[in-house]
């Protein structure tokens, strides 16, 4: 009953509040006074409808609007005690031609009263061509005007003599730790009788090009409110309004306050320029008396784990449990949480922990099942919507725990969805003790897209300890090819002030734009800079990354094939951000390019709330499950979830954890911690075929468009990256791009009018149109099993029986050294005379005019066509050019070196495991999220063949003994096949499963209860 809804109102009209208005109602419900209770609206600052995404309401956090006064005729801008954040700045970019050796005179009028130190104006000059400078790096000249205690309006001022051209000089006004109040009229900058700074204004209409940027001066997102609950006023101040839709307000209420019949009161003050509206009123509870808060119910032997509890009159609880448990003690967080830890040493179910403070006695259960520790693991970010207090952490605790979300937390700090504005030592200090006393592993993704809270990332000093996994940045391989690279003058401004104040990096570089020859801002780099070949265009990516790359991180995520450059610019650790684009693919990327690096762990970032809407369909769910599953059946070891289960982005929704969109995909998230609790890896995967990226290949699988994100006639997509079309081959489904679609069945005839009015939203996006539920490229039927993506400076080959290559591929000796070696090895490799050219320059090859690479071992490589290893195509182009040719050659080699104990329709994606004694273990899962046919496999044993069925979106489990003469099939999500010999299998775990035997003379299933480990005869 902890955190749950006990009383709620919705309201069919929206409730609008303007400013300074009230609105009041009843509320009914029977209070347990063994609960405390809180207020919370389902509420929102009343912005445009489609303003509240990722990328627009933000820019209202940059507005001055809500602090500027008009004095005298002209706009000043308004300090107060109701600071926002430590730091209250803006900052204005001025690139107007100036004249060297004049007299200029920089001077500001303000009045202000009780404030401290570091309050000044000040002017920052960077010498140079126009587009040359930018200002992360020093300025050469500072100016600076301090502002001093004054009863009216003082004007300050200074002079300032250019010694050179000015490239830019960037006006700022700064208060740090503001107290008092005051008044300031706009900077100026005076040559004579002309100002060259342009006075404050509002903010247009569409948020862009805003003269002044500010930090901290918007109340859009800090609106203030008084709350009254039974006639007695409960708060007075400032909440937060979070970037997502009906995020709300809550508010505790005092218990002498709660009744059988309420009544509630809420006034909006007029610091706002903006309404409120409110959807429903809700009355939650809170833990009171002793209780445990949070306790998960699948754990692992061996494996220490720890719950939750909430402490009332005596602090030290007394603690007894089953025999299979001990208890290892008691970790105080504060005065009212603490975490008891516990050692599992036995398989069971119901395993009882009981709980008393000596007056009140809690109790809870939790299943242990045996597993070796295979290091996988999954869990969510969703602590993104999470403001750092340890009452609202404790909260999300809760949830993450009772649900069985998994084991590993991803802390990201952002101000626009979770309001963090400061890094908080304290509570990081508590956080850290709850989540390591559980038994939770934990990685930082570090964030800060505003300049309020830019730098609230926790330091690696709190964070660090045995379950630290380690610092995290993202889509940084986005930044460079795929994401918008143009920016408005507004943009340029933010940027700039963004990389300076950047600790960190994050999503964005701590890099301002550059400027092309136009003078045009780039967010990155200029994507029409004279680059002129493909090595130029990769060593530039390569500097960026490593330009860029934040200090400390070992981590990332991202979405393209590119994570070679990542381990080459330092990274340790590596995940693919999925639910955008072929699955197989990628992960065979992110597979293969770890693998070669030696790095036998990376990971998976399942971005929920993109790619289709909407979220609150089944088919999207079942989309949600697969892409779990197949993060595991593709290798990954943590596989963690952006956000959607705790809230859901997904814009112009409200989808909260209450919500039915919410809880689809955390009953999904819920079930795979619990497969993975009771699911061993099995030996080594069987990847006998590889897809070798050729040097300086710059195909990004995400946008088709650039290559390097450059502009140009030849770095558009063409034959080169076209030819990555062949791996359909291997994944036939498989859609080799980003994938976004407004799904829904019955397509558009099944639209809701709340539909139809988000595609008139972001039709950018989502097409502006509805399709039927289907196939859409995500997942693909694997007829051979999977295969790796290596990239061209991968040193040992031998992994792999055979090897192609397909788009782009600069040819040196050392590549040719490389390839006579793995065929002489044994090796087979498939590639084209393109791929033996050493050609840089798009031009000449997209044109026909590039040669193979002069070399003597060239000759040593074609001699291999003689001896059946190397399959050589000599037509001119790239293979996508011959298709069926090359495509032939691929089918062969999938026949001849995939796998010959499972054939797959083409419902079915599957992945096959070999262990040292022989046997063969296969996951194999039906991919339909868009109906409910069966799918099915073909077993093909020494003597017999056997058709097995696999229900609608379902995995299952396969044994084939090392003879290859018997399989055990397992359906049971809490059952494991632990050995496979020639006569027998071990099976552990608890609950029902339905066991199956093939052999040569038929099948037979029978429903076996398990509690345990079980021999089955075979």
């Amino acid at each position: 009953m902890l955190y749950q809804i006990v009383s709620s109102k919705k309201y069919k009209d929206i409730i609008s509040l303007n400013v300074s208005e009230t609105f009041s109602d009843n509320i009914k419900f029977a209070p347990d006074y063994r609960y405390s209770y809180k207020l919370r609206f389902r509420g929102e600052v009343s912005v445009p409808y489609g303003n509240r995404t990722e990328t627009t309401y933000p820019k209202y956090f940059r507005k001055l609007d809500d602090s500027l006064s008009l004095t005298n005729g002209q706009y000043t801008l308004e300090f107060n005690d109701g600071n926002l954040c430590y730091e209250r700045s803006c900052y204005y970019m001025l690139k107007d031609e100036l004249e060297i050796d004049k007299e200029y005179t920089f001077s500001i009028t303000a009045k202000a009263t009780g404030i401290k130190d570091n309050f000044k104006v000040s002017a920052e000059v960077y010498y140079g061509e126009k587009f040359t400078r930018y200002y992360y790096q020093t300025p050469d000249e500072k100016y600076c005007l301090d502002i001093v205690d004054s009863g009216d309006y003082k004007t300050y001022n200074c002079k300032i003599k250019f010694t050179a051209p000015v490239a830019f000089i960037m006006i700022k006004i700064s208060a740090i730790d503001f107290t008092g109040s005051a008044s300031i009229y706009c900077p100026k900058l005076f040559l004579g009788d002309k100002n060259f700074i342009k006075d404050f204004e509002y903010a247009p209409e569409d948020l862009t090009n805003q003269l002044w940027v500010g930090e901290g001066f918007s109340h859009t997102e800090r609106p203030t409110f008084t709350v009254k609950f039974n006639g007695t006023e409960i708060f007075s101040g400032r909440k937060y309004d979070k970037l997502s839709r009906w995020s709300g307000v809550e508010f505790n209420i005092p218990d002498q306050l709660v009744k059988d019949e309420n009544q509630f009161e809420i006034q909006y003050l007029p610091d706002n320029k903006i309404g409120y509206s409110i959807s429903e009123v809700q009355l939650l509870t809170l833990p009171k008396e002793l209780e445990i808060i949070g306790a998960q119910k699948y754990q692992n032997k061996d494996k220490r784990f720890g719950i939750l509890c909430h402490l009332a009159l005596n602090k030290k609880l007394t603690v007894s449990t089953d025999n299979n448990l001990d208890f290892l003690g008691q970790i105080n967080i504060d005065e009212n949480y603490a975490v008891l830890e516990f050692l599992p040493k036995e398989i069971g179910q119901d395993v009882k922990i009981l709980v008393t403070d000596g007056i009140n006695e809690r109790s809870t259960t939790v299943i242990i099942n045996e597993k070796k520790d295979d290091n996988v693991i999954t869990g969510t970010g969703d602590f993104i919507y999470v403001n750092h207090n340890l009452e609202d952490f404790v909260e999300y605790m809760s949830w993450y725990l009772n649900e069985c979300i998994g084991d590993m937390i991803t802390f990201r700090s952002a101000y626009r969805w979770g309001y963090t504005s400061e890094f908080d030592k304290s509570f990081w200090e508590k956080a850290v003790k709850i989540v390591k006393g559980l038994g939770l592993y934990y990685a930082l993704m570090t964030d800060g897209r505003e300049l309020n809270g830019i730098n609230a990332n926790p330091t690696i000093e709190v964070l660090d300890s045995e379950y630290f996994l380690g610092e995290q940045t993202h889509e940084r391989d986005g930044a460079y090819t795929y994401q918008f690279q143009n920016v408005n003058h507004n943009g340029d401004l933010y940027c700039q002030v963004l990389s300076r104040k950047m600790e960190r990096t994050g999503i964005l570089s701590r890099c301002s734009p550059v400027y092309d020859k136009k003078g045009n801002a780039r967010r990155y780099y200029a994507g029409d800079e004279d680059l002129p070949t493909v090595k130029d265009a990769y060593e530039k990516f390569l500097f960026n990354m490593k330009r860029t790359a934040a200090e400390g991180a070992t981590r990332h995520t991202g979405v393209t094939p590119m994570f070679s450059t990542f381990f080459k610019v330092g990274y340790k650790w590596l995940g693919f951000e999925s639910m955008y684009g072929s699955h197989e693919i990628l992960f065979g990327a992110l597979r293969g390019m770890s693998s070669s690096v030696g790095q036998n762990s990376y990971g998976a970032h399942l971005a929920l709330q993109w790619s289709t809407v909407p979220c609150d369909d089944r088919e999207h769910a079942m989309r949600y499950k697969l892409s779990l599953y197949q993060s595991y059946l593709q290798g990954a070891s943590q596989i963690n979830t952006e956000e959607g289960l705790w809230y859901i982005e997904n814009p112009f929704e409200g989808f909260d954890r209450f919500s039915y969109a919410c809880t689809i995909h955390t009953k999904e998230q819920r079930e795979f911690n619990r497969f993975i609790k009771a699911h061993e890896r099995k030996g080594k995967q069987v990847r006998k075929i590889a897809m070798m990226v050729g040097k300086y290949d710059g195909m990004e699988c995400f946008s088709a468009g650039k290559v390097y994100g450059l502009d140009g006639k030849f770095w558009k997509y063409s034959t080169p990256e076209y030819s990555w079309d062949l791996l359909k081959v291997f994944y036939p489904q498989a859609k080799i791009e980003a994938i976004y679609h407004f799904v829904k069945k019955g397509g558009e005839e099944g639209l809701r009018e709340k539909d139809k009015k988000f595609l008139e939203a972001w039709p950018e996006l989502y097409g502006g149109k509805a399709i039927d539920c289907q196939s859409l490229g995500f997942y693909s039927e694997t007829p051979y099993g999977v295969i790796d993506l290596i990239d061209a400076d991968a040193e040992n080959l031998d992994d792999y029986e055979f090897i192609f290559l397909t788009g782009w591929n600069t040819c040196s000796e050392d590549q040719l050294i490389k390839f006579c070696k793995y065929l002489k090895n044994g090796g087979k490799l498939m590639l084209a005379k393109l791929h033996l050219s050493d050609c840089i320059d798009r031009e000449i090859a997209l044109t026909g005019k590039a040669k193979e690479i002069d070399s003597p071992y060239l000759k040593e490589l074609l001699d291999y066509k003689k001896q059946g290893n190397l399959i050589y195509f000599e037509n001119d182009g790239y293979p996508i050019e011959f298709k069926e040719e090359y495509a032939k050659q691929l089918k062969y080699a999938g026949e001849r070196y995939g796998s010959k104990i499972i054939t797959a329709s083409d419902r079915v994606s599957f992945t096959e495991y070999l262990q040292d004694n022989g046997s063969t273990y296969i996951y194999a899962m039906n991919i339909c999220w868009w109906n409910d046919i069966c799918a099915s496999i073909k077993l093909n044993l020494s003597g017999r063949e056997h058709l097995i069925k696999i229900g609608d979106n379902d995995i299952k489990l396969l044994g084939v003994t090392p003879n290859r003469s018997k399989a055990i099939f397992v359906e049971g999500i809490d059952v494991d096949i632990s050995t496979v010999e020639n006569d027998f299998a071990i099976l552990k775990g608890f609950g029902q499963a339905k066991i199956t035997i093939y052999n040569n003379n038929g099948s037979s299933s029978k429903t076996i209860n398990f509690n345990g480990i079980k021999r089955i005869d075979l």
